[in-house]
């Protein structure tokens, strides 16, 4: 068996670095650092919001405002630019091994509550006053994505796994200051998000 029938075979297994960064968020005290900035690591610039009202603001947002991505809209963004570099490289593989990883890790973890996502959330919400969205059942779920097909392809495209550090710190990211580009553009090579982009933008 090569290489990639290895990799986009009909078997999947956790590698130990998505173990432990699963037990990390599951394991984490959630929240206890929000309004406060830490030393993350991560190579992205990060940027605090100014108090519960613009947290509340920039999460209520359906849609992008001028020099600010909605969190909605920051990972829909990560996550296009993974399933278009798996498309471009790896089309005829790519769709069954997205799902099926999707699937075991919903079997391993979600389904079964390991991580309450919900629980996570209202706490959150009850900190905060409102009712939100962190989106955290898909945070979860594709920083273990990333890790997993990072171990194996190179030049994968990463965003969430590369500042998940913001979450096991106690603060929460909110959206991106800055912009991405029109995706009605035909591309031929995807790129990772990048520094120059923009910056995260946390509580």
């Amino acid at each position: 068996m090569g290489f990639f029938d290895s990799l986009f075979g009909k078997k999947i297994v956790f590698t130990p670095e998505m173990k432990i960064m699963a037990e990390s968020l599951i394991e984490n005290d959630w929240f206890r650092n929000c309004g406060q900035q830490s030393d993350y690591d991560t190579k992205f610039n990060v940027e605090i919001a100014h108090g519960i009202s613009e947290v509340e603001k920039k999460l209520a947002y359906k849609r992008d405002v001028k020099g600010f991505v909605t969190l909605d809209n920051l990972l829909i963004e990560a996550g296009r630019r993974s399933q278009l570099f798996l498309s471009l490289h790896h089309k005829n593989e790519m769709q069954y091994t997205w799902n099926r990883l999707t699937d075991v890790i919903i079997k391993e973890y979600i389904s079964n509550q390991k991580f309450d996502f919900d629980k996570i959330q209202n706490n959150f919400n009850t900190l905060l006053g409102t009712q939100t969205d962190l989106y955290l059942r898909g945070v979860f779920i594709n920083i273990l994505k990333e890790i997993y097909f990072n171990s194996f392809i190179e030049g994968y495209p990463t965003f969430l796994s590369e500042v998940v550090d913001v979450y096991l710190k106690g603060n929460v990211i909110v959206g991106w200051i800055g912009k991405f580009g029109s995706h009605e553009v035909q591309v031929n090579e995807i790129s990772a998000i990048s520094v120059n982009d923009g910056v995260v933008n946390i509580w």
